[in-house]
């Protein structure tokens, strides 16, 4: 498991990603670059998760980013709160609506 750091501030919390480096398919500083070979497992659930949840194997989804998945026609399986991602993740994969394949990684967007 990994995720972002947040630090605490007066003004407010600090997010650290883990790329130090823009994505070569978004250009952004996300979570994509750091993700590990093989199967993964990528939960999230905005803007800042797109690119990431493209590239992963298995994508949980709340909010925005279960949104914008089902809207470009993405499976993935959604979840309230990190209890119900830890429970996705002790079954096969499974969404609402039946049964999903492990997807090929993509490169980026249609």
């Amino acid at each position: 498991m990994r995720a972002s750091r947040g630090d605490a501030r007066a003004n407010g919390w600090r997010i650290r990603r883990h790329d130090p480096e823009p994505c070569p398919v978004c250009g952004d500083l996300r979570n994509r670059l750091s993700l590990p070979g093989g199967g993964v497992a990528y939960a999230g659930d905005g803007c800042s998760d797109r690119c990431a949840a493209l590239a992963a194997d298995r994508v949980l989804a709340r909010d925005g980013l279960a949104d914008w998945l089902a809207s470009e026609g993405i499976p993935s399986e959604r979840f309230d709160d990190l209890y119900g991602v830890a429970t996705a993740l002790r079954r096969p994969c499974a969404a609402a609506g039946g049964a999903v394949e492990p997807r090929t990684r993509s490169t980026g967007r249609k």
